[in-house]
């Protein structure tokens, strides 16, 4: 049995180890044995994820030839079909059988297989495929996959029609690597189902999602590669964007909905704490769920955002990419991240789609990682936090449910793949308290102590308003380092008017800066940003006052500047 027959039977295999309802665990010790791929540290009565997309199975195979024999490694190669030919566009050759188990068919409004169907079923594959290539490479931007040579019998990109089973939609395999400097590119080819009969997403609409899936992995691996040195090769980041290019692909199908709530209810270890955001597994968190986090970007900086993230993976793994791409555009990874996470909040009956995702009402809400009934005069949540992961601490009071959204952006330990998880305690405090605490609805206080202050982002929400509840805030981040942050913002605690001024004084009370800004609404607080390439030539290092007026009123507030 050849390599590639394996990765294809290993797929049905775990189809049918899922629809018979077996424990993930159970599942991932059949997956580490027979690949090598450690999917630790995942709760153990949840059930996976539908094993989708094989690419990254694909990939560990190639990766670990300990699991497999020397022979059985090198045959991971292409299969023969009895017929192939060309699409309309002369971009693609489909292969396919017209006898046997792998023969294609066309499914009835009933959904069941229509015989003898099969050339009307490549005549779609062609169509749909050709439509995917205008779409990705000449309407978005995106570089085409690499000429394969006469492999397949021609320069054409190949696409494969088998038999896959119910579950699994198709899988972009591996050919050798036609460069490995600074990165690994591969030529590849497509495997796709033959009729996606009884799929979550049946017949032609499985077949359109999984083309645009699966052609993007395939831009993927041949213009912008990968890259070995973070864990799993960022993989979730590949799957995650692929998902996305589904949806802009085919807007009405929607088939990342059946994923994406598993980001916002399970996306857990054992003791209930988030995973951190770069985490990794084939049959349980592979990225598909998190796909919302290319919606989010592409609605707040336009579709162009991904692509270009991509570009810059062809010298660089994704988190410095984002952080460049980001950098770009006046912000970085930590205030995204942080308002991200704000963002999942408002999901299912909360949805705001004028402030958050524009289908927020089809998610369900973020499952609070903890819910504590506030004591009465003072209550502690304590907890700890893989690195770049959020947590939703909900604090039950009389009137009110609040919840701190708070955010690990230690993206140094996150690129490092660091397993240090880092401690937190939430304190609350009925009234008014001196000290780093911040008042927020229904009479509290709130003090966060962690070891890392500039590691941490929190926001405080009411679940009655449906919106930020903190009643004063201060600036962040403090301190600002000149040349690390990219913007220092500050809270507006009033309605403020179209234009504030923001000075900064020395402590001898010298003005050192000064410039008028317009505000913005921040879930429903106030608040000015002021980009940091603004202070440069104009703050030197010490501890300044930072002063807000407008219409009338003044806050100011103590800043450590650091060069």
């Amino acid at each position: 049995m050849t390599a590639r027959r394996f990765v294809v039977g290993l797929l049905m295999y775990l189809s049918v180890v899922e629809a018979m309802s077996f424990q993930l665990k159970t599942i991932e010790g059949v997956y580490q044995q027979l690949v090598g791929q450690s999917t630790l540290g995942v709760k153990g009565n949840q059930a996976p994820n539908t094993v989708k997309c094989g690419t990254p199975l694909v990939f560990s195979v190639r990766q670990a030839p300990e699991a497999l024999s020397r022979t059985t490694h090198a045959n991971l190669q292409r299969p023969e079909r009895q017929k192939n030919r060309t699409s309309p566009t002369g971009k693609f050759r489909i292969h396919y059988d017209t006898t046997g188990v792998d023969t294609p068919f066309m499914l009835n409004a009933d959904g069941d297989t229509i015989g003898n169907s099969f050339e009307e079923y490549v005549d779609s594959v062609a169509a749909i495929f050709d439509f995917c290539y205008g779409l990705l490479v000449n309407t978005m931007g995106y570089e085409p996959p690499p000429a394969d040579g006469t492999e397949g019998g021609g320069a054409e990109y190949d696409v494969y029609i088998e038999e896959i089973g119910s579950n699994a939609f198709g899988a972009t395999f591996f050919d050798d690597a036609i460069s490995t400097q600074p990165n690994s590119k591969y030529t590849t080819y497509i495997v796709i189902d033959n009729d996606y009969f009884r799929n979550r997403t049946p017949g032609l609409n499985g077949l359109r999602v999984t083309a645009a899936h699966e052609f993007h992995h395939a831009i993927q691996l041949g213009a912008y590669g990968v890259w070995n040195t973070p864990t799993s090769s960022d993989f979730y980041f590949y799957e995650l964007t692929s998902s996305w290019i589904e949806d802009v692909a085919y807007p009405e199908i929607n088939d990342y909905r059946f994923d994406a709530p598993a980001y916002f209810t399970r996306f857990r270890d054992a003791q209930g704490r988030s995973l951190a955001f770069t985490f990794f597994s084939q049959l349980s968190f592979p990225g598909y769920e998190r796909a919302v986090w290319a919606y989010y970007l592409a609605k707040r900086y336009g579709d162009g955002i991904v692509r270009e993230i991509w570009e810059g993976m062809k010298t660089q793994p994704f988190l410095s990419s984002l952080h460049n791409v980001l950098q770009k555009r006046g912000t970085d990874i930590a205030t995204e991240y942080a308002t991200f996470s704000v963002w999942n909040y408002y999901t299912a009956d909360r949805a705001n789609a004028s402030i958050s995702y524009t289908d927020g009402h089809l998610y369900p809400r973020f499952l609070p990682n903890s819910i504590t009934q506030f004591g009465g005069f003072e209550t502690t949540v304590s907890t700890s936090f893989h690195p770049l992961s959020v947590q939703f601490l909900a604090l039950v009071v009389a009137a009110d449910t609040l919840e701190a959204i708070l955010s690990n952006i230690d993206i140094e330990s996150a690129r490092a793949s660091s397993s240090t998880l880092s401690t937190v305690s939430l304190k609350a405090k009925r009234g008014d308290v001196a000290g780093a605490y911040q008042r927020v609805e229904g009479g509290l206080s709130f003090g966060l102590t962690v070891a890392s202050p500039s590691h941490w982002r929190v926001s405080y929400l009411s679940s009655g308003k449906k919106a930020i509840a903190s009643l004063n805030e201060y600036p962040s981040p403090n301190p600002f380092r000149l040349g690390e942050s990219s913007r220092l913002i500050l809270p507006i605690p009033f309605q403020p008017p179209q234009a504030v001024e923001i000075s900064v004084l020395s402590s001898s009370l010298d003005l050192m800066f000064s410039q008028t800004y317009s505000p913005r609404n921040y879930f429903g607080r106030w608040e000015v940003v002021v980009p940091a390439d603004d202070f440069v030539g104009n703050i030197s290092t010490g501890l300044h006052f930072v002063v807000l007026s407008a219409g009338g009123e003044k806050r100011q507030w103590k800043v450590l500047f650091v060069r």
